[in-house]
């Protein structure tokens, strides 16, 4: 029964770092969790002092309450793995919109004006995972810019202008 627990709990931990990935609503979950724990816990200890002493139903109820709620807390241990899944997803996007910016300079260099949609540096290359298929370039007379949504802000992202040359957080 121990390792069909705790294999669920792994389980459970490893889904919430996959699909959590350090994002603002993985915090959410794990407040959640937290929050469940602290009920299990209550709920433990209550059915263990109305158990007494001695062997019963009750007892062991209690025991099983107090041992997952440390379990759903422990699940706070997904939190730097989601973390770092994040950063990494943030540096591959950054990465993907600097690769663009030579052939976006080159098409102005020939056209005297920049392109309305970005141009493929390896055609039929998937995009990263924050940039997906959604809208995160756009272009004017002046210069052009990358947007994207960082998930671990509630509302915020990253923005590259050409005209400063620099990435900014927005919230």
């Amino acid at each position: 029964m121990k390792g069909i627990v705790l294999a669920a709990w792994g389980a459970v931990a490893a889904l919430s770092v996959v699909f959590g990935r350090g994002s603002f609503g993985h915090c959410i979950l794990l407040g959640m969790a937290t929050f469940a724990a602290f009920g299990c816990w209550a709920v433990g200890g209550l059915l263990w002092l109305l158990a007494g002493r001695g062997p019963s139903r009750w007892k062991e109820a209690g025991r099983d309450f107090l041992i997952f709620g440390g379990l759903v807390l422990g699940m706070w241990a997904s939190l730097p793995f989601g973390i770092l899944l994040n950063l990494r997803d943030v540096a591959e996007a950054r990465a993907f919109c600097e690769a663009l910016i030579p052939a976006i300079e080159r098409i102005k260099a020939q056209t005297g004006r920049y392109p309305a949609t970005p141009p493929e540096v390896v055609p039929g290359a998937a995009r990263p995972r924050l940039i997906g298929e959604g809208h995160f370039y756009g272009a004017d007379a002046d210069g052009y810019r990358f947007n994207f949504k960082d998930p671990a802000k509630l509302m915020g992202g990253l923005h590259y202008d050409s005209r400063s040359g620099r990435w900014h957080e927005w919230d």
